[in-house]
């Protein structure tokens, strides 16, 4: 078997802002530095949920029918073979695996984990001869939004929404989803932070902003914020917006106001922008079955977002 250097592994990685080489491996990061510090100013809790390696993944096509995978950390490991989930690794089984029996050539994956401990990548090895190449995207792709685009709740990660829009349309992604997020204007990447061009950017946030800040004129503020930040950094790419989906616990009122209210601001604001606007409550069914809990889908929830999201890009 063939040991593959971190420059190789490197190339082969997707989704990550930084990678950063630590004592036992690679450690790639969704967000850029800046970033984590713009989130910890304004809510110094969110931190882990920023540091999650959500969305980063090694992606690779080859020929190779053995391969090894090493780790030093990360609780929570998908294989995918051709995009088809083959295997998950949890806690123990996560730090050293193999897949045998491939025949021909196969694109491999391994999703890193959404939610924990970060994932640093230690070691991978194909058979001595084996060919390994990164493939070829058809799309850039970057969502911005909170643990529903982190896939928070979901039992398999690589079956969030945001995963399966990307492999539907063939694309490399950074998926930016942070748990609790809020529509916070200095936590928006730069371009040099994504480290390419998109051809579109999702943003969902509004369903933390409801519970959490303040006011309405905050709400309003921020959320103008974030989307002229969103248009002035990335003035080629396609902006879609979700507004905020169904929730089970949406009776009653925040400070801020009622729900529609709050999912109403993110529609007008969009819309002055002339934003495409994707109605976040027709993508999940208004059902707890859908749910894993009042606010987050389950797998079957995340593959009805994923279908409603991509019928509109593709519109």
């Amino acid at each position: 078997m063939k040991q593959l250097s971190y420059e190789e592994i490197k190339a082969l990685i997707v989704g990550a802002s930084e990678i950063v080489p630590v004592e036992d491996g690679l450690a790639p990061a969704k967000c850029s530095s800046r970033q984590l510090e713009a989130f910890r100013a304004a809510a110094p809790w969110i931190v882990d949920n920023v540091k999650a390696t959500t969305g980063v993944r090694l992606d690779f096509v080859t020929d190779s029918p053995t391969l090894a995978f090493g780790t030093a950390a990360g609780d929570k490991f998908e294989l995918l073979v051709d995009g088809v989930l083959a295997k998950q690794f949890l806690g123990a089984d996560a730090r050293s695996f193999e897949i045998k029996g491939l025949e021909g050539e196969h694109r491999i994956t391994l999703a890193f984990p959404s939610h924990m401990t970060p994932g640093v990548l230690s070691s991978v090895s194909v058979e001595d001869g084996a060919r390994v190449s990164r493939p070829r995207y058809e799309k850039k792709l970057l969502f911005l939004g909170d643990s529903i685009t982190q896939g928070w709740n979901a039992r398999y990660d690589s079956q969030s929404f945001a995963y399966i829009v990307s492999r539907h349309l063939g694309a490399e992604s950074l998926i930016q989803g942070v748990g609790g997020a809020c529509f916070w204007p200095d936590t928006v990447p730069f371009r040099e932070e994504v480290g390419f061009d998109p051809d579109a950017v999702v943003v969902a946030y509004g369903t933390n902003d409801w519970s959490l800040i303040p006011s309405f004129e905050t709400f309003t503020e921020n959320l103008a914020g974030v989307l002229l930040n969103v248009k002035t950094r990335f003035p080629a790419s396609k902006l879609f917006v979700v507004t905020p989906i169904w929730r089970g616990d949406e009776d009653g009122s925040r400070p801020m106001g009622p729900w529609d209210r709050c999912r109403g601001a993110v529609l007008d604001a969009a819309k002055s922008m002339f934003l495409c606007v994707v109605d976040g409550y027709s993508l999940v069914p208004h059902d707890m079955f859908f749910m894993a809990d009042a606010l987050h889908p389950n797998d079957l929830g995340f593959a009805h977002y994923a279908l409603g999201l991509i019928k509109e890009m593709e519109k």
